[in-house]
């Protein structure tokens, strides 16, 4: 038995009737989420883009700040 990811990767999974029905009902929370066709059926998700982008440089100074000695214990 194999895992199919696009059931834990989308936020529907179904016919396109289905997916523009959720798509309508999430309203703004849906603007940015695309509708692909996969294995026959239809996924609505979003695509994904890395946050350390856009956040890479903030990551980095709360990492810093984040840490400490052992020897001070």
């Amino acid at each position: 038995m194999a895992r199919e990811e696009r059931w834990s990767r989308s936020i529907a999974v179904g016919s396109r009737e289905y997916i523009e029905n959720i798509q309508t009902k999430l309203g703004v929370k849906a603007i940015h989420r695309k509708i692909h066709e996969t294995q026959g059926s239809f996924e609505l998700w979003e695509d994904k883009s890395p946050y350390t982008v856009a956040f890479g440089t903030e990551n980095e100074k709360l990492r810093q700040e984040n840490t400490y000695n052992w020897d001070s214990f």
